[in-house]
């Protein structure tokens, strides 16, 4: 068996399956929108918080909380405009009444977590990332940013060795108390 591993927006990732270029992939699917494509299954591995992450040295890293108003100045940094996550972050400042100020857009989370702490800048990051990191969570308004992390691949055929590949990262994502116990019916697709 081969793998080959590779990086992208959610739609660069489900554009090169529907093409047959990949066999799988691994993106966030927003909770609020469930997924659009039909020809694409989603199997949920599990859910992921973002919340908004600055360096030891930034002014608002003695924060524990803040509001969207509060980041109206702020340097931010973010993943591209066609990742999910980024849809949802601009919405909750639009619901907010507040325009970000983006100074720097990135494809991936490393690059994001790498130029915070280069440059005492600001962003959001997965939870589980800032958890293991040097930076500081910051939880901003009522309502927790979250969006589910799926594996996806093609309705039409799945290969055993996909299925196997599933089967390794469910068993393993029950044991850290990622999705519930086995029984859980919203696991069952």
């Amino acid at each position: 068996m081969k793998l080959y591993i590779t990086t992208g927006t959610e739609h660069q990732v489900i554009q090169n399956i529907q093409a047959g270029n990949l066999d799988l992939g691994i993106v966030t699917e927003s909770i609020e929108d469930g997924p659009a494509e039909k020809d694409i299954r989603y199997e949920r591995l599990y859910t992921e918080q973002y919340d908004f992450v600055v360096s030891e040295k930034h002014t608002l890293a003695k924060r524990k909380t803040l509001e969207w108003s509060n980041l109206k100045d702020v340097p931010i940094i973010l993943l591209s405009r066609e990742s999910r996550i980024r849809r949802q972050i601009e919405a909750r400042f639009e619901e907010a009444n507040v325009i970000p100020n983006v100074t720097m857009e990135l494809e991936n989370e490393e690059a994001v977590e790498t130029m915070i702490n280069i440059s005492s800048g600001a962003g959001f990051l997965a939870k589980r990332r800032i958890d293991n990191s040097r930076l500081i969570g910051l939880s901003v308004g009522d309502k927790p940013i979250t969006v589910n992390v799926a594996a996806v691949y093609r309705n039409s055929y799945t290969p055993r060795s996909i299925r196997e590949f599933l089967r390794i990262c469910n068993h393993s994502l029950y044991g850290q108390g990622c999705l519930g116990t086995p029984d859980d019916p919203d696991l069952k697709q």
